[in-house]
């Protein structure tokens, strides 16, 4: 019997420890880390990543309580961390295995540069991209490169801005405040392997 027990304790041992290799292997960089523990922490109603960042608004993660097609997770930063007109969310689809984050900023009345950041971590690529998005229901938002570089340059907007802002959000905002919240195995230095996959305004 005694052998028998010891067998069982050997057994769940090694497959607790395969687990944890797997997981450590999956995780290769900063953005990895952030997709897999908000995903863990609202199937086990944990909070080890972004429920415990100061920067974050709260709110009642027990109302998600299963996953489908049509969950997707939002996290926002707290409106007074920020400038009047700004705003940096996330969204995690657990379905198309996305991670994707957002910053907006009001540049007129009905209009809003908005800076996206898409990473899917099966590809471990992060794809930046520039958009202009209008408030105004009767109007379309402008596609392509050179409807979007009409509003840029209207609003004086530079690539040398862009770059300065996406980089200011990406590393200064959004990974320097998960690194310093979370037990990260990452620095704003050091982010893991991905590669970063720039659109042409910057």
């Amino acid at each position: 019997m005694k052998k028998r027990l010891i067998i069982v304790f050997i057994l769940l041992i090694t497959i607790w420890v395969g687990y944890k290799s797997l997981e450590y292997l999956k995780i290769k960089n900063v953005f990895d880390e952030m997709y897999y523990t908000e995903i863990k922490d609202m199937k086990k109603q944990t909070a080890n990543g972004f429920p415990k960042m100061k920067q974050i608004k709260s709110w009642n993660r027990k109302s998600v309580q299963t996953f489908d097609e049509l969950t997707i997770i939002q996290e926002r930063y707290k409106d007074e961390l920020l400038n009047q007109g700004e705003s940096i969310s996330f969204y995690f689809d657990d379905t198309e295995k996305l991670l994707s984050f957002g910053y907006i900023k009001q540049i007129d009345n009905d209009v809003f540069l908005q800076i996206d950041y898409g990473y899917r971590p099966k590809g471990k690529k992060l794809v930046e991209s520039v958009g202009i998005v209008l408030a105004d229901e009767k109007e379309v938002d402008p596609k392509s490169i050179k409807e979007i570089q009409k509003y840029l340059d209207k609003y004086q907007i530079s690539k040398e801005f862009l770059r300065n802002k996406s980089n200011e959000i990406l590393y200064n905002t959004v990974i320097k405040d998960w690194v310093e919240s979370y037990d990260s195995s990452f620095t704003v230095k050091n982010i893991g392997e991905v590669n970063i996959e720039k659109d042409e305004f910057f």
